[in-house]
């Protein structure tokens, strides 16, 4: 395992670069490891993993301060794992903000407005820009003024000195000027980088329950998240046309294989050693020199560890399936092709989690509705209720996820149809609780207060007709909903008022 923080980025980066254009397919949990495969003389596929725990951290910009939550039950849990918070490489979103170009554009006119008095070798100093924001200043100053040159003064400050045409081009030949492009750019894009080259190389994507990291990895490295989902999964699939879900292969697999056991990445992993032996019938799995962290014992929740076990637990996957359509003591060793091929059928399918669908496709149109409805729990009037107490009643009849809907409602997603049928059964006729699948034109807040809204215009202008506003003693009509949580009362109340008005 190697770890990549600031100090050593640039270094590895080649090494990456390259491992990436050579791996079959690369893992990521946020963050990535390769894998290699290779024949040797006996027939046998090897794979040698490339394992890297990249320490991301978002850079400041003077006046543009990226925020984000620190929680202590996560500080607490990623220390209790061994994360070093003080590793950290700067990234950044390709899209530079409008902030950003702003403040850019602020600068240019200050210096061009210098310019107009200033003479050869006059100099014009701009202060604070902390940050990666003195080379954003630099290079948009040089494209932008042509008689100028500028260099940075201690880390936060740019001088600009006017020099002729002839100085300017000598300067820019100079192999010690600190603010080459591609200098620039290797120290501004960070770990972005690696992203394009993952997007370039085209390579098979790999994630167990993945949506979150794809989420994250499209906002920080290539737009903001889109409002829209169908556009989301749009721009991943132009990125990674081809992705691997091991959390989603597994449960389509369960039907078939029903030891697997699945609730989480090690669970799965575990099983699968028992009905997959790779040594034996698969692919043999070895670390690289300098990489064998991973091969001495378990580091869960790290991420370069959970990658390396979701990229095993691919290659297990398919080794499984595959021996299960042909004889497992063929003495034909399997091609990295074949494996591929095995689980082409689940390509580019994302787990999903609490939806009514179990996943969601990349590449197509997402399948129909396949989990149990939505519970409706109706608590009788006088009984206290919570949805910790919610969740404790219906939790024996399976998996459950509670929402409070109002003071006495709650919503119920179940995991399965046989406890969703149990537990309508059992509450059929409780006495507390009542039970029924919920049915939003019926039951949902929004629907009702506008059928509300709607039945209490529709009584204005009749009552408007009955009482017209010149008659001598002219009526006002003063409607009033009371929602008693299940019991919605009108009252009509007739009241004098001044017959000149017509308040209908």
């Amino acid at each position: 395992m190697c770890e990549v923080t600031a100090a050593n980025f640039q270094l590895m980066y080649p090494q990456i670069k390259e491992e990436i254009a050579n791996c079959d397919f690369v893992a990521i949990d946020t963050e990535l490891t390769g894998l290699h495969s290779s024949s040797s003389p006996t027939g046998q596929l090897r794979f040698s993993a490339l394992c890297y725990n990249f320490y991301l951290f978002p850079p400041s910009f003077g006046p543009l301060d990226a925020e984000f939550t620190f929680q202590s039950s996560s500080c607490s849990f990623l220390t209790k794992y061994g994360f070093d918070f003080e590793k950290n490489r700067s990234l950044l979103n390709v899209s530079p903000s409008s902030a950003l170009k702003d403040l850019l554009k602020m600068m240019i006119a200050e210096v061009s407005e210098w310019l107009v008095h200033a003479r050869e070798g006059d100099s014009l100093t701009l202060s604070g820009l902390p940050g990666l924001q003195v080379f954003e200043v630099q290079l948009m100053l040089r494209r932008g003024i042509s008689n100028i040159w500028t260099e940075i003064e201690d880390q936060d400050k740019v001088v600009v000195q006017k020099v002729s045409y002839s100085k300017r081009t000598q300067l820019e030949n100079s192999v010690t000027d600190g603010c080459r492009v591609d200098r620039v750019l290797e120290a501004a894009l960070g770990f972005t980088q690696v992203f394009r080259d993952l997007v370039g190389a085209n390579k098979p994507l790999v994630g167990h329950n993945m949506l979150l990291d794809l989420m994250y990895i499209h906002d920080k490295f290539y737009r903001s998240l889109p409002e829209s989902f169908a556009e989301f999964k749009a721009n991943i699939h132009k990125l990674f046309p081809s992705v691997f879900d091991t959390k989603h292969i597994s449960k389509r697999m369960k039907q078939e294989f029903q030891s697997l056991q699945i609730h989480n990445l090690f669970a799965l992993h575990s099983a699968l050693e028992r009905l997959v032996d790779l040594a034996q019938h698969g692919p043999s799995m070895k670390h690289i020199t300098g990489c064998e962290k991973y091969a001495e014992g378990g580091y869960p929740h790290e991420a370069g560890f959970d990658a390396f076990v979701c990229g095993t637990v691919l290659l297990q996957l398919a080794q499984l399936l595959l021996t299960n359509q042909r004889n497992v003591y063929e003495s034909q060793m399997p091609l990295i092709a074949e494996y591929l091929a095995a689980v082409e059928p689940h390509k580019n399918n994302v787990n999903l989690i609490r939806a009514r669908v179990s996943f969601t496709s990349l590449s197509g149109a997402d399948p129909q509705a396949e989990r149990p409805p939505i519970l409706l729990v109706k608590v009788r009037r006088g009984w206290s209720s919570s949805p910790a107490e919610i969740a404790k009643e219906f939790a024996t009849f399976c998996s459950l996820d509670v929402r409070k809907e109002s003071p006495r409602h709650y919503l119920i997603a179940t995991n399965e149809w046989k406890g969703a049928r149990k537990i309508l059964r059992t509450y059929k006729t409780h006495p507390v609780f009542q039970v029924e699948p919920y049915r939003y034109w019926t039951h949902s807040a929004t629907v009702t207060s506008a059928f509300r809204q709607t039945l209490l215009f529709a009584c204005c202008r009749v009552t408007a007709g009955l009482f017209p506003g010149e008659t001598c003693l002219g009526r006002k009509l003063d409607l009033r909903l009371e929602s008693a949580e299940d019991d919605c009362k009108m009252k009509i109340l007739y009241a004098a008022c001044d017959p000149n008005k017509n308040d209908l």
